[in-house]
């Protein structure tokens, strides 16, 4: 008899699990708009967070660009310093961090660095992979300066 009950439970589980449909979690453009302007208008983390994941879900960082540069420089976000890096270093185009011009390359490693500086635990992993081992390692405004040199 428990083994009867067992599986009449079991079906009845399987069979309500098996027709559910799974939603899809879609922000529309007022949504995305409106946290957007929380992120920047108030630094609400959260807000920028749940749009930069939609951007990323998408895998086309580059139209959120903008947003994560203001949250980098306004609120001296980790994460925003360390997304403006990513989507320098990781265009739609495939290219890597070494194909990029030298200016673009020292932007991104700016951004990669300030991130890492900030405490941005990620950040160590692409560091580990572009410099090495190698210590002390550069200061996120050494990139700057760098930059500012190259003539044109």
């Amino acid at each position: 008899m428990k083994n009867y009950i067992s599986l009449v439970f079991i079906s009845i589980l399987l069979f309500s699990c098996s027709n559910k449909k799974v939603e899809q979690y879609v922000l529309n453009n007022d949504s995305i708009n409106i946290l957007i302007d929380r992120a920047i208008n108030q630094g609400d983390y959260k807000a920028y967070n749940t749009v930069h994941s939609y951007y990323n879900l998408d895998g086309n960082t580059e139209p959120f660009l903008y947003n994560s540069m203001i949250m980098a420089h306004k609120y001296n976000l980790p994460a925003a310093y360390y997304d403006v890096y990513w989507t320098l270093a990781n265009p739609i185009t495939g290219e890597t961090i070494n194909d990029l011009d030298l200016k673009s390359r020292y932007l991104a490693l700016y951004y990669l660095l300030k991130s890492y500086e900030l405490g941005y635990t990620n950040a160590k992993y692409n560091i580990q992979d572009i410099f090495g081992k190698k210590t002390p390692l550069p200061k996120s405004g050494s990139y700057l300066i760098k930059m500012s040199e190259i003539k044109e």
